[in-house]
C-alpha cells in the first residue's frame, strides 16, 4: 500500500540523495531539474513547511530520471507522483535568471526558482494551501509595493492576467496587508 508522506526539508534532501544513487546505477549522465512549489518553499524560505510532492517546472524529466524516481517511490512506499513535472504546465512567463541550488549530487542537480517566480505561481493558483507560502515568498522577494505584486502577476501570466481576477486581487491585498504588518512588527 502506498502511503501519503509528509515531505519535510530533511526528508526531501534524503529522497534526492536516493534518486541520485539510483541514477548512478542507471547512467553516467547528469540530470538537472528546477523545482517550485511547496518543496522549494520548504527548502529555501520556510523550513517548517511540509509538502507532499516535488514540483518540477523545467525540462529534464528524462525516462532515466523518471525510472530512478519510480524506484525510490517503490522502495520508500511513496506516491508515484511524489516527484513530478505537472507544474510545468502552469509555469509563468518569467525568466529564471538565478536559479538557486538546493541539491548537488553525483548525477542529480536540483535548483529552485527564485522567490518572485514562486510567488507569481502561488498568487495565480489561488489555492487555499498556497496562502501559507505567500508571506514567506513576499518576505524573500525584493518587492517594495503592492503595485509591484500586481505587475509581477501580469508579467508572469500576460495572456491570463490582462484583468486580474477578483480572487487573485483579494489574495494579493490580504497578503500585502499581512506582509506590511509583519514588517512593522519586525522593525523593518
Amino acid at each position: 500500500m502506498v502511503a501519503s508522506v509528509d515531505l519535510t526539508p530533511p526528508r526531501i534532501i534524503e529522497l534526492f540523495q536516493q534518486v541520485d544513487a539510483q541514477l548512478c546505477e542507471l547512467t553516467d549522465r547528469n540530470h538537472d531539474v528546477m523545482i517550485a512549489g511547496g518543496a522549494a518553499v520548504a527548502l529555501l524560505w520556510d523550513n517548517r513547511r511540509i509538502t507532499n510532492d516535488v514540483d518540477v517546472v523545467s525540462e529534464g524529466m528524462t525516462p532515466l530520471l523518471r525510472s530512478a524516481i519510480a524506484r525510490v517511490a517503490r522502495d520508500y512506499d511513496l506516491e508515484p507522483g511524489w516527484f513530478n513535472d505537472a507544474a510545468k504546465l502552469h509555469a509563468p512567463a518569467l525568466p529564471v535568471d538565478n536559479p538557486i541550488p538546493v541539491f548537488d549530487g553525483e548525477r542529480l542537480r536540483v535548483y529552485a526558482v527564485p522567490a518572485r517566480y514562486a510567488l507569481a505561481m502561488k498568487l495565480v493558483s489561488a489555492r487555499d494551501v498556497d496562502k501559507w507560502d505567500i508571506p514567506a515568498l513576499l518576505s524573500a522577494s525584493d518587492i517594495e509595493t503592492r503595485e509591484e505584486v500586481y505587475r509581477l502577476v501580469q508579467d508572469a501570466y500576460p495572456s491570463q492576467m490582462k484583468t486580474i481576477p477578483a480572487v487573485t486581487t483579494y489574495i494579493i491585498d490580504q497578503a500585502w496587508k499581512a506582509h506590511q504588518q509583519s514588517r512593522v512588527g519586525s522593525g523593518e
